[in-house]
């Protein structure tokens, strides 16, 4: 408690751990993907010049209604090098239909984007024109029908946009919401000159420890819980733009809020540990977040783990620490988790999270011999 009033008295604190996770964090989603939307539709708006070689009329009538602009080159190949037109359709000869274009041009590039699903549906036609032309019939050129169908229901993709972006954010707000109230406490107190009373305190190191760790936990818990709510609240407003009119359906079940919380739990545990041991050694503030910088990077990267859609949580990746907490929440949102799993995931993050302290109290230990402290008393001379 004395812990916890010291360090609510600094109104960042708050505003890291309670007011950016409530309300930064969904409106800086919102605006990263409403940026995304209005990049592609000005990149679907934007005129590509081509130029088209031989008598294919069609073929030309179809560009102009994909609103190309259809331009008129002696040397095409040259023209798409120096980026005066976007790319050119060699159609001049029966056997082949040639799509030219430059890679380094940003236009080249959506050409070629936009230019090849026409081309193979026009290769498709003029195909079954040759064959029609050779004689063979209609019914004789689709002996196999192509059709496609989407088992995904509204509740599958709902559950699929949650297992990808909800876990992402909750370790950035876990991470950043950890961060500053463990260099608070720790480079904080250096800055500040009250070390020596913290130490001089009569508890001992693994008290001092436990007391300042469960300090940051706590936070950490409180700005997860802060981001869930939030990005629960706003996901359907955020990503029903980009689910191509299909009605999302955003659902928790008991068990996945289970996961989620304990999830939250464990990765607080985790993130708390290691920024307390990176901010032990510091006497500044800013020395402090100098050192969890490397920290919060190290965080994000098994996040990739997020992405990769043949890793799951199983008895191998439930001992990497952050992969597995990631793997929980996104698994737990998909499809499901078992018991037994979540509860290796729980045992394998408390074997990290004792590992971690352990050093944390060794190496206030030494710091406080290094002040003249033991145990809480000084020691005498």
């Amino acid at each position: 408690m004395r812990e916890l009033r010291s360090t609510l008295r600094e109104r960042n604190v708050v505003l890291y751990v309670v007011v950016v996770p409530l309300l930064l964090y969904p409106f800086l989603i919102w605006l990263a993907m409403s940026a995304v939307s209005v990049l592609t539709a000005e990149q679907d708006r934007t005129p590509l010049r081509v130029v088209v070689s031989g008598k294919e009329p069609q073929l030309v009538r179809a560009l102009g209604r994909e609103k190309f602009v259809l331009m008129e080159s002696k040397d095409p190949r040259g023209d798409v090098s120096s980026g005066k037109i976007d790319a050119w359709v060699d159609a001049s000869s029966q056997a082949s239909l040639n799509l030219v274009y430059d890679g380094r041009y940003r236009q080249g590039q959506q050409a070629r984007y936009r230019l090849y699903p026409l081309l193979q549906i026009y290769r498709q036609v003029r195909l079954e024109q040759l064959a029609l032309d050779g004689g063979a019939r209609l019914a004789d050129l689709q002996p196999v029908f192509l059709e496609q169908k989407n088992e995904g229901t509204s509740d599958d993709m709902g559950r699929f946009l949650l297992g990808t972006f909800l876990p992402l954010c909750l370790l950035v707000v876990l991470a950043l919401g950890g961060l500053y109230p463990a260099v608070e406490t720790l480079a904080g107190e250096h800055e500040r000159q009250t070390v020596d009373t913290t130490m001089g305190l009569s508890v001992s190191r693994w008290q001092l420890v436990l007391a300042k760790y469960a300090l940051v936990v706590s936070l950490c818990c409180i700005s997860g819980i802060c981001n869930l709510l939030a990005i629960t609240l706003s996901l359907r407003a955020i990503l029903t733009p980009f689910a191509n009119n299909l009605a999302l359906s955003f659902g928790f079940s008991l068990a996945s809020l289970t996961t989620l919380g304990l999830g939250i739990l464990i990765m607080s545990m985790l993130v708390a540990a290691a920024t307390l041991l990176c901010t032990a050694h510091a006497r500044t503030f800013r020395q402090g977040q100098a050192a969890t910088t490397p920290l919060f990077m190290a965080i994000l990267i098994p996040a990739s783990a997020l992405i990769d859609r043949s890793l799951s949580l199983d008895a191998h990746t439930c001992w990497i620490p952050v992969v597995n907490v990631a793997l929980l929440w996104r698994d737990s949102l998909t499809h499901g988790v078992s018991i037994s799993l979540t509860l290796a995931t729980l045992g394998c993050s408390l074997a990290w999270v004792g590992l971690i302290l352990g050093v944390l109290t060794w190496r206030l230990s030494r710091q406080g011999r290094a002040l003249g402290f033991w145990g809480g008393s000084r020691t005498p001379k």
